[in-house]
């Protein structure tokens, strides 16, 4: 076999394994779009986002007294390719029996809201979503007539995972408080705070040293095809969100695929949704799909470091982490404890990234984060 003959092959074997990593395309469905579903145009100026009101509950109580509003209103921002609609429920009910009013929202190209390519994971835009909707809560509630049980006056940010860098970051930005003194409280739950090759990849590496070069060696072929896709067919390829270790996936550390999926699966309506939980499992009835462009991946590997701006931080913020996780370490987020100066911290012991969401510590964090918001936005 002569040389260009076996470069001829072995290209042709790189493009079928690229071919070959094909996670299903999420696409967009807006069949639970109800009466509390808001539209507001995005962080970029132009994509319609939707986000959804859940109002505080008629008998909420504050220190065992009941409360009658307005209510301060907690903007929650999701993790890492997830929307509005996983694994929040126990939080947002948790928060309305306290006398709270919540609003959830789905990043643009995710879940509810607007854009293509879909699943498009860009810290920068989701940080200006997230401003763009504190700024559209902020000018609805000050010119409605209809929403007496809501105070704009008091507003707390809520992020768990890549969500609690996205409530640190934006919180981090001198202009941002300056213009919205009403944002009084910051819970950053487990959050992304470094390079996800500082946080992820090496420690992979070094734990599980097999796994991890077979996940890199994967997501090298994904990039191939990434560039094929961009070269000859001028669309975006997606990679999965989360696999097993060693397999092609951004997320495979031990422990992952099944935390992130009782995420995804704690909402799912049986009767409308898909019953698939593998890798390519998607949510019929939202469009959602476990995959993210290709791109996503690069971007929080090399690029979003909140850490670095935390010491700007004015705003009176919960930092709580989990000692045994793996994605987001817990100390990094002692770490930003140390350089926020009004901040408190919390860490959740023997857990790991995903068991934060539930059991024990769920209900121990819960209970500090009510108490927490409690403080800073009815003054107890």
């Amino acid at each position: 076999m002569n040389l260009s003959a076996f470069f001829v092959i072995a290209v042709a074997i790189v493009v079928a394994l690229t071919i070959s990593i094909s996670p299903e395309e999420p696409f967009q469905r807006l069949e639970s779009v109800s009466k509390n579903t808001v539209e507001y145009i995005g962080g970029d100026g132009k994509t319609t986002l939707r986000g959804n009101w859940h109002y505080m509950h008629s008998n909420a109580s504050v220190e065992n007294e009941e409360y009658e509003g307005p209510g301060p209103v907690i903007v929650m921002a999701h993790g890492f390719g997830l929307t509005q609609t996983h694994g929040l429920h126990n939080y947002i009910t948790a928060f309305q029996k306290a006398g709270m009013n919540v609003f959830t929202f789905d990043y643009a190209t995710f879940g509810q809201s607007d854009g293509v390519p879909r699943h498009q994971v860009c810290p920068k835009s989701h940080v200006a979503d997230l401003r763009s909707t504190v700024e559209m809560i902020t000018a609805r509630i000050h010119t409605s007539t209809t929403m007496e049980e809501v105070d704009p006056n008091r507003i707390g940010l809520w992020g768990t995972s890549l969500g609690g860098g996205h409530v640190l970051q934006l919180a981090s930005d001198p202009s941002f408080i300056r213009q919205h003194p009403s944002v009084r409280a910051i819970i950053s739950q487990v959050p992304h705070l470094t390079l996800g090759l500082q946080s992820l990849v090496i420690p992979s590496l070094q734990q599980t040293p097999i796994d991890a070069i077979k996940g890199l060696g994967f997501f090298a072929l994904a990039l191939i095809k990434w560039s094929l896709y961009r070269l000859f067919l001028n669309k975006p390829s997606y990679y999965p969100l989360v696999g097993m270790p060693g397999s092609p996936a951004m997320m495979q550390n031990p422990g992952d695929y099944a935390g992130y999926f009782r995420l995804v699966e704690a909402e799912k309506d049986a009767n409308s949704y898909g019953t698939r939980t593998d890798a390519h499992a998607s949510e019929k009835g939202t469009g959602w799909t476990n995959a993210a462009t290709t791109v996503s991946g690069l971007k929080i590997v090399l690029q979003y470091r909140p850490i670095q701006n935390v010491e700007s931080i004015v705003t009176p913020t919960l930092l709580i982490a989990a000692e045994n996780d793996t994605l987001c370490p817990a100390k990094f987020v002692k770490e930003a404890h140390n350089k926020i100066p009004q901040s408190e911290y919390y860490e959740a012991q023997h857990i790991g990234h995903f068991d934060i969401y539930g059991g024990r510590e769920f209900q121990v964090t819960l209970e500090k984060e009510i108490l927490f918001f409690q403080k800073y936005l009815h003054g107890v």
